[in-house]
Order: C-alpha cells, then structure tokens, then sequence
C-alpha cells in the first residue's frame, strides 16, 4: 500500500478516535459502541443510532461543537431538504462571522 493511503487511514483513526474520547466517552469512561461501516476507514462512521462521516468529525472538533449541539444537528436534519451541513449550522447557531478556535 502506498504511504500516503496509510498515512490517510491512519489520521481518520486518529479523528475517530480523538471523535470518540471528545463525545461519545461516559463519565465512567466507558465508550458508545461504534464502527466504521463496511470496514470502510474514513468512510461513515456507526455511533449508536448515529452516523459520522470523516468532515463532520474534524469540523466538530475544530469548532468545539458540543454534544448537544452534534445531537441537534444530528436529529433536527433528518429528513429535511436544504440543511445546512455541521459548519454552517454552528455558525447559525452562535453567531455570524464564528472563527474557528485554535
């Protein structure tokens, strides 16, 4: 396999499992079962009754999201037409001209 493919599969690892610890890890430090769907890494990612895919994880990460705020999006989406994907519905949902934390 080429490096970079393993680099590639190695980093949606390392999303998943930072996506994992940040949201879905119980104060008792259990965590929600999960799976990549099809054994496919970096495809969709089974959490629950959820499914992730690799961009929604990095931006939840990247802009904090809580979990309330993934539940709401998650849930509020389904079923819809024309909602808006995670980025733009943080920003809605906080406030216009949101940047990114470091």
């Amino acid at each position: 396999m080429k490096k970079q493919i393993k680099q590639y599969y190695k980093a949606c690892e390392g999303v998943k499992d930072l996506f994992i610890e940040t949201y879905y890890t119980y104060d008792d430090g259990s965590i929600q079962d999960f799976y990549w769907i099809g054994g496919i890494i970096g495809g969709v990612l089974n959490v629950g009754d959820e499914f992730w895919n690799i961009d929604d994880m990095v931006t939840a990460i990247e802009m904090r999201a809580t979990i309330d705020d993934l539940y709401d999006w998650h849930w509020d989406r389904l079923g819809k037409e024309g909602f808006p994907n995670l980025e733009n519905y943080l920003k809605q949902r906080y406030y216009e001209g949101f940047k990114k934390k470091d």
